[in-house]
């Protein structure tokens, strides 16, 4: 969580497998490999005129996720963007889906902080 907010890629990707890939369905887009994902990371949600994204840890079928959140930057309250689960391998994020479905974050009963 630390290495979101500073909004380190370098650290994030550190995190992944070599192989890792990130999904975000239901749009087709897909990233395969540290190096994809951490472009990705860098461009959009990390992207300095990106609104900020704000995760809650939560969990989804057993496994860490977080429902994520986008900033409102005229101080509004922030808006659900959808629901991210990780697949863990050897301690290391090995899969990132990531349902782009505002609707969900509601079924998880989480808060932005």
């Amino acid at each position: 969580m630390d290495d979101w907010h500073r909004t380190d890629v370098g650290a994030l990707v550190a995190l992944l497998t070599e192989d890792a890939r990130l999904a975000m369905p239901p749009t087709p887009a897909w990233y395969e490999g540290r190096e994809a994902i951490g472009a990705f990371l860098a461009n959009y949600p990390l992207a300095p005129t990106t609104p900020r994204h704000i995760h809650v840890p939560t969990r989804a079928n057993r496994q860490p996720a977080f429902a994520i959140f986008l900033a409102d930057e005229s101080g509004g309250p922030p808006r659900p963007l959808g629901v991210s689960v990780l697949r863990i391998e050897d301690g290391l994020i090995a899969e990132i889906d990531v349902f782009l479905q505002p609707e969900l974050v509601e079924r998880f009963a989480v808060a932005p902080a």
